[in-house]
């Protein structure tokens, strides 16, 4: 400390009418900062000023040698300072009394650096602020010392009494323990100043003249800007009956009068420290929530990716249907079917071990390879070859650890018979007309866990209105009201009880009411395969891709139907016309992929009526809405699709259309004999 240093703190101790401590003088120049052992303040802010040396901010990793010798500079330089102010004050003077109690605190300041101005204690404080020390270790000089980072005890308490008696002191020690204080003597002037300025905490008194301080608690409170801010209530040991009120009213604790300075050390820190925890708890709580947003996004963008993938359903010549629900943490369900060729339909489901997108892109990965059959040297219509394909191409230590269970069958038209294999997955269901369900098994393990695990193919007949449920163990596994989970054979009955033409929807509300929830915790997935009702030749129905040239189909199908069936051959003309236009434009113009199935015809006789089925699915279209086409004009000069029209009208005796499923249905009556 310089001799200016001293002069101006002895010229401010002479200003203040009240004693003023040299701990105090000090506190008020350093920053504040607590050691975290002892709550004792050290001056360490200030030390150096302006014409000190070399400085850099010595880091813990860094020479102790140098740490020690930079505690030393720093005791022995406020040694002097204290010395210096001992010597200053042992002159014979008038005022005696204050200077023997500032020689008291000025030893008492001798004794603290001695115990605290330690490296070890140091080190302790340096978390907090890094020490500017002398730079020991060469290099340029240092003109000023390192940013100070944001002080964890910044902000100000707000001390509000109407005696001065009890304000005063209290603002007096807080002040000595670093914080900023600002103090009123009266309720209105307190709120009118937080209003405006927030603070970290305000101490009040519960008895004032004017607004009582129970008054002030509730318009703190009640504010949205000021309601999180602590309050500790003041009181004399008289008035502490208004305490418990003022607790049950938001207050965070209380302060008895006339204060004990360890008391209020020790209430005041562990209410900011409280107060501070609060607010990174909500910080954190608000993280938190925003990250589950965020995921609940991501999984909710991943189920409609899923989604997006899943098979359109058929209308003819099998219809399916089926339900998915995602869980709310995204399941490893994936299935779907699709014609090998004109006579076999493959189907399949797959249910990947665990949850979340990782489980997702495997099923999809899964399926994708199935529905590409992309395979090496595998027989798609022989199950066990399809599972041991799959067995070969996933195996899990490849998959980060994870297996999928699997269900495959193939469906032959002209046979009847569903041939099948299993993977782990629970048994598909095959319900009879009559009523009978047939579980459909067959052995075989979990797909990726056994390198040399072994699939069996096992069969059955699929009567005629039959109908194959396939799907995964999410729509059964559920827990009950009771703790206990549905079994499969729980559901093969609810399965078997519930309406044929709402059977899913139905399954799917059933299942809901005995978990008492609308949300799974496994994806729930189940499809329908709707076998004919009647046993038809395998000339009855044609599928066509979207290509051309399986327009040279058309012929031959028409005539091995006819002479099937006992029909005149001048049906095979007319047919050919209406169908030739109709999948013509379907190809040109309803934005079916190239190469892919585009339509169905399906032929069937019923007493004189020949019944005409043609689905697409191409963009919604319905034919019957054009006008009437004039024949005698040019055909650039026609409308597209005119013609067909045209063709539809006078070759066939009625007509209905209908957008089902995803697939425009046009069906045609004709009666046998009758020629337009």
């Amino acid at each position: 400390m310089t001799s200016g240093q001293i002069s101006r703190f002895s010229t401010a101790w002479q200003s203040r009418p009240e004693s003023l401590s040299v701990v105090d003088a000090f506190s008020r120049r350093s920053r504040r900062t607590r050691d975290f052992h002892g709550a004792v303040p050290l001056p360490l802010r200030g030390i150096f000023n302006g014409e000190a040396p070399n400085a850099l901010s010595m880091k813990p990793e860094e020479t102790t040698q140098a740490e020690y010798r930079a505690v030393d500079l720093l005791r022995e330089e406020l040694v002097a300072c204290v010395k210096k102010i001992l010597s200053e004050t042992s002159a014979p003077t008038s005022d005696k009394d204050r200077l023997d109690r500032i020689r008291a605190e000025a030893h008492h300041l001798e004794t603290l650096f001695g115990e605290h101005l330690t490296a070890e204690r140091i080190r302790i404080i340096d978390v907090v602020q890094p020490l500017w020390v002398p730079n020991l270790g060469g290099g340029e000089p240092a003109t000023e010392p390192p940013p100070m980072p944001p002080d964890p005890l910044a902000g100000s308490i707000v001390v509000v009494d109407d005696e001065s008696k009890f304000r005063e002191p209290l603002v007096q020690q807080l002040r000595r323990e670093g914080y900023e204080c600002v103090e009123f003597g009266d309720g209105e002037r307190a709120l009118s100043y937080l209003e405006g300025h927030p603070c970290q905490m305000v101490l009040l008194d519960v008895l004032m003249p004017g607004m009582s301080g129970r008054e002030v608690l509730e318009k703190i409170k009640g504010s949205p800007k000021l309601r999180d801010t602590p309050v500790i209530m003041t009181a004399e040991r008289s008035e502490l009956e208004h305490i418990a009120g003022s607790i049950h009213e938001g207050a965070e604790d209380f302060l008895a009068k006339p204060y004990n300075p360890t008391i209020v050390r020790a209430r005041v820190a562990s209410s900011i420290q409280r107060n501070q925890l609060r607010e990174l708890e909500q910080r954190t709580f608000l993280a938190l929530v925003k990250s589950q947003e965020l995921l609940a996004r991501e999984i909710a963008e991943a189920a409609d990716y899923v989604t997006s993938l899943l098979p359109k359903k058929l209308s003819a010549p099998v219809p399916t249907d089926w339900r998915y629900i995602p869980s709310s943490e995204l399941g490893g369900d994936s299935f779907g079917y699709h014609w090998v060729d004109d006579d076999h339909l493959a189907m399949y489901l797959l249910d990947v071990c665990g949850h979340g997108v990782g489980a997702a892109l495997l099923s999809v990965s899964a399926v994708n390879v199935l529905r590409t059959a992309s395979l090496p040297d595998t027989d798609f219509n022989d199950p066990a070859a399809v599972m041991r394909g799959l067995n070969t191409a996933f195996p899990m230590e490849k998959h980060n650890n994870m297996f999928f269970t699997a269900w495959y069958g193939v469906y032959s038209r002209s046979t009847r018979k569903v041939r099948f294999a299993c993977g782990g997955h629970p048994p598909a269901l095959l319900l009879c007309a009559e009523g009978t369900m047939d579980a459909l098994k067959a052995r075989g393990t979990v797909i990726g866990a056994f390198p040399e695990a072994k699939f069996e193919t096992g069969e059955i007949m699929a009567p005629p209105g039959s109908r194959l449920y396939l799907f995964s163990d999410g729509a059964y596994e559920i827990e009950r009201s009771d703790s206990s989970l549905m079994t499969h054979g729980e559901f093969s009955k609810l399965l078997s009880e519930c309406p044929g033409e709402y059977k899913l929807d139905s399954v799917v509300s059933q299942v809901m009411a005995q978990q008492k929830s609308p949300e799974f915790s496994d994806d729930f997935s189940i499809i329908e395969f709707h076998f004919p009702g009647e046993a038809k030749d395998r000339g009855d129905t044609l599928t066509l891709n979207a290509d051309i040239g399986d327009l040279s189909r058309i012929n031959g199908f028409l005539r091995e139907f006819c002479s099937s069936k006992n029909l005149p051959g001048e049906l095979v003309f007319d047919l050919e016309v209406i169908l030739e236009e109709l999948i013509t434009n379907v190809i040109k113009y309803g934005g079916c992929k190239q190469g892919s199935e585009c339509c169905t015809v399906e032929l069937s006789v019923d007493g004189s009526n020949l019944n005409i089925c043609f689905s697409d699915c191409g963009a919604p279209f319905n034919p019957l809405d054009r006008k009437e086409v004039d024949t005698n004009k040019p055909a650039e000069d026609r409308p597209i699709g005119g013609l067909g029209i045209h063709f539809i009208r006078n070759l066939t005796d009625s007509q209905h259309y209908a957008r089902l499923e995803d697939r425009n249905v046009l069906t045609m009556t004709r009666k046998i004999g009758n020629r337009h």
